[in-house]
Formats: structure tokens, C-alpha cells, sequence
């Protein structure tokens, strides 16, 4: 008896401190985070950058899994008209092409050094109902996020992100 005592002790013990860890790697993604760099690296060594090469952005991180983030090319022009509903096509256009936001929940998978995004919403409709998958890797107060694309113009590559967090 004693020895089956000690094995669940010992069980519980392991799950104990699996779980920490596991609130540990989540814990270290809640806060504000400002965008630092944005781009895809083809598998021919060409970097491209969506949202040009001084993007601006910001991702917010709960403690209870929810998440919102929102990426900008950083020289939007403003339309002409002071009226949102005053813009030309090609303006609206240019907004849409030039940012992306999408919030939902997110899950951190530790062992894998891996964040899942479960998009509730999305400017771009597509990922509404979708899970988005990214590496993660922490260095001091900054984040790289980044994932395997199929084909960016044609060709294989890297997503990378860079964000660094902002001070409480």
C-alpha cells in the first residue's frame, strides 16, 4: 500500500509541476507587444515585405487566452474625404491591402515551442473559424513569431515576426 502511496504522490507531483510549466510558457506571452519587424524569407533568400519594411503593430496577450492583433503598413495615406464612407476605391484598397487584424483565443504548447490562434474574427474572412500555428522563441522582453508558408509569389518560405514587449 505504502508503495502504490508513494507512485501516486510521485504522479501527482509530475503533473503538478508539468502544469506550471505549461502556465509558465503561456504566462511569459500575456501583455502588449509592439511590432518590431514583418516579413517572409523565400526559399530562394528573398525577403518580402506585406506591410513594408517599417511596419507598425500591436498584439495584446491575456491571462485567460484571449488575444487581438493588429499590423499596419506604417504610411497608410489618409483619404481625401473626412467621411469613411467618403473614400475612393482605389483608397479603400490601399487601406485594406495595408493591414491586418484579427483577435480569438490562443493556446501555448511548451514542449513544442508552439502558440495556436483560434480566430474569431479577421479583416480578412478567410480565417474566421481557423487556427493559425506559430513557432515561438522568447529572448529577454522580445518574441519572434514564425511559421512555414507553402508559397509566397510562388515560392516556399518563412513567416517572421518580431515583437518586443512593452513595459507594464
Amino acid at each position: 500500500m505504502k508503495f502504490i502511496k508513494r507512485i501516486l504522490f510521485a504522479a501527482l507531483l509530475y503533473l503538478s509541476a508539468a502544469a506550471m510549466a505549461a502556465d509558465g510558457a503561456a504566462q511569459s506571452f500575456v501583455g502588449v507587444w509592439k511590432l518590431q519587424w514583418f516579413g517572409f524569407i523565400r526559399s530562394n533568400g528573398q525577403t518580402k515585405y506585406p506591410f513594408g519594411e517599417h511596419p507598425d503593430g500591436v498584439v495584446v496577450y491575456d491571462a485567460k487566452g484571449r488575444m487581438s492583433t493588429q499590423i499596419t503598413r506604417g504610411n497608410i495615406p489618409p483619404f481625401l474625404s473626412e467621411e469613411r464612407d467618403g473614400a475612393s476605391d482605389e483608397e479603400v484598397r490601399n487601406a485594406y491591402e495595408g493591414f491586418i487584424g484579427y483577435y480569438g483565443t490562443y493556446e501555448v504548447d511548451d514542449s513544442q515551442r508552439l502558440v495556436t490562434f483560434h480566430i474569431a474574427g479577421s479583416s480578412f474572412p478567410n480565417w474566421v473559424g481557423k487556427t493559425l500555428k506559430r513557432h515561438y522563441e522568447f529572448e529577454g522582453g522580445r518574441l519572434t513569431l514564425t511559421t512555414e508558408l507553402k508559397s509566397v509569389e510562388g515560392a516556399p518560405a518563412i513567416l517572421i515576426q518580431v515583437w518586443d514587449k512593452l513595459a507594464d
